[in-house]
């Protein structure tokens, strides 16, 4: 029985213990291998594809070594160059798109407004006014007047308040545009804007807007004006507003 183990394991006890130079030669053939190659990365492989194209290229035009070598180099930057541009230009289209938004936080009014104070009092006027839009279209959402929304633009947020308060039409088409005049850098933002920007606050909260259902109880005469369904005007004291009830 122990013969046959023997014999068994004979040829592993007969394989010969290999030189070192042929422990080198099989550990290079076993690197070599496609496994234990580092992957390439976009570039290196479009750099490999361009000097590969180039290089046939040359041999077919018979140019000489150095031309190729330097097409390829000029090819590669330029192709670096667009694909640069082209991740810029989307990134900053993506920050234009988000920075555009009226509101980035979850503030209510009174906490707005008070930001805006202790902005104005710290000489900081573009945040004081940007603040106190954001305040005065907040206060209108907490009123039910309108509801704000993700991604809500300034523009977007004074046609909205046009909309619930139209004897103000002008004065929100003002303080949208003062607020992407701060907010942008278009021009300097002074006291002057943020004191009017705090009196059209004050008067914003003074002013009795028009709901939905408010509208739907008005007179068609009233309802469906040149500007639309919500070209009215909210005060009973107007003459044409009686005249057209007395209709």
């Amino acid at each position: 029985m122990n013969l046959i183990w023997k014999l068994a394991l004979l040829p592993a006890w007969s394989q010969p213990t290999p030189s070192p130079d042929e422990a080198r030669q099989q550990a290079h053939h076993e690197l070599s291998k496609v496994a234990y190659k580092p992957k390439q990365n976009l570039l290196e492989k479009l750099f490999k594809w361009l000097d590969s194209t180039l290089s046939k290229a040359k041999l077919n035009l018979g140019l000489p070594e150095w031309v190729g070598v330097l097409l390829t180099f000029l090819i590669f930057v330029a192709l670096i160059a667009l694909l640069l541009y082209l991740a810029t230009k989307i990134t900053l289209a993506r920050r234009k798109r988000k920075s555009k938004a009226l509101f980035d936080d979850k503030r209510d009014a009174s906490m707005l407004t008070l930001s805006a104070n202790k902005a104005a009092a710290a000489g900081d006027w573009v945040s004081a006014v940007v603040d106190r839009f954001r305040a005065i279209i907040r206060s209108l959402d907490e009123r039910a007047l309108l509801e704000d929304y993700p991604g809500m633009t300034a523009q977007e947020a004074g046609q909205l308040g046009a909309q619930v308060m139209p004897n103000l039409n002008e004065s929100f088409a003002y303080a949208a545009n003062l607020f992407d005049r701060a907010r942008y850098g278009h021009e300097e933002t002074g006291p002057s804007d943020d004191q009017w920007m705090r009196d059209f606050a004050v008067t914003v909260t003074k002013t009795p807007g028009i709901t939905h259902q408010s509208a739907h109880n008005l007179t068609p005469e009233l309802t469906h004006g040149s500007a639309g369904p919500l070209d009215v005007n909210p005060y009973a004291s107007n003459p044409y507003a009686t005249k057209g009830r007395r209709r």
